[in-house]
């Protein structure tokens, strides 16, 4: 019965015979443990590597969906050549290992103290070459680090024009970003240094209501952003939310900051209540013309004459509004 098993366990796991056979029944039985064994261990090996390699995989098929999504856009728009090769530099620095991961997804499924614990650790980066993220809290930390935006600039792309209104700060995480002012060049920014606001650049420009300086860059840039609804939460939420090198210098910029977000919130609510009163004012004169519809086409069925309903004949001088069920609008 041994040497059947041995046989059959021999030939059932193509392990086959060779030059070396086993003998004795100690041997045999040696063999067909090694076989069983071996069996178990390569397929545990062979189920392995297949979920290894397919996060991998996923990540490279939704880059290369990507691609061949834009490439099909510029056909069918005809995006000049040149133009193709600034978005096409742009990916291929955004993703230099040609995987796309979706981090929001991931964030998303996760409790808010294990989100901010990940992206803390994702930014670790910036947050060591900020002075500004430096000297958050944790609590805070976290908070900021949850609301940041990946952003990139290729070669030559101006991120920032003089003269526009603020739409948050940017935290430079690589490349470097040349400071113009009036077309003439100011300083050159590098990781860690932030912009955005024109205190960043110059604490005494606080006061102005848009940025002064244009912003260039002048290599591949890769950037955080923090929106400008985001900024202005952190403001009031966090103390020691300082964008300023110097405490000291940080209370009046603040108090301009705040001022303007005040100002920005009249102007959204003013234009929110207009269009509100618009679509009211919009909808009653369709209530209007309904009911003169309506009020038509009653009289039509009553052919002009007698009581219908116990209602009085109307009288052709008189308005709708003048009737007893018309005027109600």
């Amino acid at each position: 019965y041994m040497a059947a098993f041995y046989f059959m366990a021999s030939t059932m796991t193509t392990v086959g015979y060779g030059d070396i056979t086993a003998l004795t029944v100690f041997e045999k039985v040696f063999c067909v443990w090694a076989c069983v064994m071996g069996s178990f261990l390569f397929g545990a090996i062979v189920g392995t590597i297949p979920r290894i390699i397919q996060p991998r995989k996923m990540a490279a098929t939704r880059y290369e969906d990507l691609e061949r999504n834009v490439r099909e856009y510029f056909q069918e728009h005809k995006v000049p050549r040149e133009l193709r090769g600034n978005i096409i530099q742009y990916y291929e620095y955004r993703f230099p290992d040609r995987k796309l991961y979706d981090l929001q997804k991931v964030l998303s499924e996760l409790p808010r103290s294990i989100q901010e614990d990940l992206v803390v650790h994702v930014y670790r980066d910036v947050i060591r070459a900020s002075p500004c993220l430096q000297r958050l809290r944790s609590s805070a930390l976290g908070d900021v680090c949850l609301r940041l935006q990946q952003e990139y600039a290729a070669r030559g792309d101006q991120i920032i024009r003089g003269g526009a209104e603020p739409d948050g700060i940017y935290f430079i995480r690589a490349g470097q970003v040349l400071v113009t002012r009036g077309g003439e060049p100011v300083r050159i920014l590098k990781q860690g240094d932030a912009f955005g606001e024109n205190c960043l650049i110059d604490p005494d420009l606080q006061d102005q209501p848009v940025l002064v300086h244009g912003m260039t860059a002048l290599e591949p840039v890769e950037m955080v952003k923090l929106e400008l609804d985001d900024l202005e939460l952190m403001l009031a939420n966090h103390d020691d939310f300082i964008l300023t090198a110097t405490g000291r210098d940080w209370p009046p910029v603040k108090a301009v900051m705040i001022e303007r977000w005040r100002n920005r919130m009249t102007r959204l609510e003013s234009s929110t209540l207009e269009a509100t009163v618009h679509a009211l004012l919009g909808e009653v004169a369709t209530i209007k013309k309904l009911h003169a519809h309506i009020a038509e086409n009653v009289h039509a069925s009553t052919g002009g004459a007698g009581r219908v309903a116990g209602r009085p004949q109307r009288d052709e001088s008189c308005s709708y509004a003048d009737e007893p069920w018309g005027g109600a609008a």
